[in-house]
């Protein structure tokens, strides 16, 4: 037998009884790590116990024999076994260490393939390490973003080339004082008004923290109304809401803190105001009946009212000549109108002035108006020549 094959069967020995001793030896704690590709997939563990070292044993640390073209492991070249000087394993696929309270480890692991483009799911399962120590995994190679595992149940992402990977484990103090999240609900925020029932507002708890790094429930309650989460996004009345943002630890530890949030309506509404017929004649000293039409543009039309406020004249009412009437103006109750086709004898026309008035929700007004003609002369061709004009 060649001496590269005695080192290999004796490695397998090595192996093989490491994983039997594993099976009898379970860590204080542990995570899982399991990373799949199609067909390809592998697991890792890591963890802590007081019996474990921070080097490699044969207790607590076992080989990843790789293979195949989808390979996961945490690399420790110095836990090689040496073999003329070279390094003859450097991957593992378990490590468990003697991690002192107060300290945060970090266990770093590469993934590889030889299938490019094809998705990879990093999984985790956390149930077997208490819930208050903090767990989360860094993205070494993409600029150190960093993903708490506790409010993240993956990590996807299309292989393109080896990536690197760690776990961040804090291990707390033994029997600390549990310290009360600090709640902040964001800063005070004023919106305007963009319907009859509000404004839609994106609360904003995001900056609340724990003092130990534990991950925080959010409850926001208002007069009316309850939310949940970090960001919850709501609907507020017009004015002003005061909420309350109440986070919560995992031992049940809880701040509160309120803002005020403000929907004001500052933009009175837009008028357009139409008429028929928009001239008079003949100027006949006779009553014609105006149709107005009345459009109005803003964020709660149902709660706008609109209302004539004049409608007026150009010339005076009497004493403009050769059959003048006086009442040349007459409003109706259904607010039609009816106007004179009347005009003085030396002037250059008569124009009514019909003027509304919006006022919206919040007391915001606007005036918007048309004009009514009476021409002073027919135009040439209305009439056969030689028609009185009057």
């Amino acid at each position: 037998m060649t001496m590269k094959r005695l080192i290999l069967a004796s490695l397998l020995i090595v192996a093989l009884l490491g994983l039997i001793a594993i099976a009898e030896a379970a860590p204080e704690w542990q995570v899982t790590i399991k990373v799949t590709s199609g067909e390809g997939k592998g697991s890792l563990a890591l963890g802590a116990d007081p019996t474990a070292t921070d080097g490699r044993d044969k207790l607590w640390d076992s080989y990843a024999m790789l293979g195949g073209q989808f390979r996961v492991y945490f690399p420790r070249p110095e836990w090689g076994v040496v073999n003329q000087g070279v390094p003859f394993f450097d991957k593992f696929w378990r490590d468990i260490r003697a991690k002192a309270p107060g300290t945060t480890t970090e266990w770093p692991f590469v993934i590889e393939s030889d299938l490019l483009n094809q998705n990879v799911a990093v999984t985790w399962d956390l149930s077997l390490i208490p819930a208050d120590y903090p767990v989360s995994l860094v993205l070494n190679d993409m600029s150190g973003q960093v993903i708490d595992m506790r409010n993240n149940a993956s990590y996807d992402f299309p292989y393109t080339v080896a990536r690197n990977f760690s776990v961040k484990v804090y291990t707390p103090l033994e029997n600390p004082p549990n310290l009360a999240p600090v709640a902040n609900a964001g800063p005070d925020q004023v919106i305007e008004l963009a319907s009859c029932d509000g404004a839609t507002v994106t609360l904003d708890g995001s900056a609340s923290s724990d003092p130990e790094g534990g991950s925080l429930t959010y409850v926001w309650t208002w007069d009316g109304g309850t939310a949940e989460g970090p960001n919850p996004v709501v609907t507020f009345p017009m004015g002003t809401t005061v909420a309350t943002l109440t986070v919560t630890d995992i031992k049940g530890l809880s701040s509160s803190d309120t803002v005020k949030i403000s929907i004001n309506d500052t933009a009175a509404a837009t008028l357009n105001v139409s008429v028929s017929p928009k001239m008079l004649w003949p100027a006949n000293h006779k009553y014609v009946k105006v149709i107005p039409t009345v459009t109005v543009s803003e964020a709660c039309v149902p709660k706008t009212t609109v209302e004539l406020l004049s409608v007026t004249s150009s010339e005076p009412d009497s004493g403009l000549g050769r059959g003048d009437r006086p009442n040349d103006i007459v409003i109706n109750p259904d607010g039609t109108f009816y106007l004179r086709a009347e005009r003085a004898d030396k002037g250059k026309g008569r124009v009514y002035t019909v003027t509304y008035v919006a006022t919206d929700m919040a007391g915001n007004q606007t005036t918007g108006g048309a004009t009514v003609k009476v021409r002073h002369r027919e135009e040439e061709n209305d009439h056969p020549k030689g028609e009185n004009d009057d």
